[in-house]
């Protein structure tokens, strides 16, 4: 049986350590528009429009009782009692989706893409940071449901710039615009910068 010389030993050592170092995750800084990828799964399928939806990680679970206490029945939520890891590199905030009423909401969806951006509130208005990626295929565009009493939660990141702001998250629906609740946040100005192109595109309407 061959000896494993030390400096070999030493080596082996050296890389399982650095495996199994804890990463240092920390708040995005970044310095351009990125795209948002809030994936939702639907609480049924859609009958008319067969294509377009597929799975997802981010599932509808019941709301739990003597939380969300919102004002309206369809609700967007930024969590930011916990932060949370996202990616082995960020941290990051849960976002909440809900309804509160007695109907299924239906949304418009992209390959299962909810319509999400967040905002920053940079002189005087509301502007976003983040823009839905377009798709050429025209099958790619359908709608999710969400069921009465249910929720998503999903995983957002926590944004660091040299602009301290307030900063929200906006979600479009059939009926109009929803907002989540401002929270303190900071930015960079490049992130207000949309970079136009056939398949990368910001999708809302204003």
């Amino acid at each position: 049986m061959k000896k494993i010389r030390p400096s070999l030993l030493f080596l082996i050592c050296i890389v399982s350590y650095l495996m199994f170092i804890p990463t240092q995750r920390s708040a995005r800084d970044v310095n351009k528009m990125i795209t948002s990828n809030i994936h939702a799964q639907s609480s049924k399928i859609d009958s008319i429009e067969l294509y377009g939806w597929g799975n997802s990680a981010t599932v509808p679970n019941p709301i739990p009782q003597d939380s969300f206490n919102t004002r309206t029945d369809f609700f967007v939520v930024i969590d930011t009692s916990e932060i949370i890891p996202i990616d082995q590199k960020y941290t990051g905030y849960h976002l909440c989706v809900g309804n509160k009423s007695t109907r299924v909401a239906q949304l418009p969806a992209s390959d299962n893409k909810l319509y999400v951006i967040a905002e920053v509130f940079y002189k005087n208005q509301w502007r976003p940071i983040e823009y839905i990626h377009g798709s050429s295929c025209g099958n790619s565009y359908h709608h999710v449901y969400l069921a009465p009493e249910e929720y998503w939660k999903f995983q957002v990141v926590q944004y660091r710039g040299n602009i301290p702001t307030k900063l929200r998250y906006k979600l479009e629906t059939l009926a109009g615009n929803i907002y989540s609740t401002p929270i303190n946040a900071s930015f960079n100005i490049g992130q207000l910068r949309k970079e136009y192109s056939l398949y990368n595109y910001y999708f809302f309407r204003s």
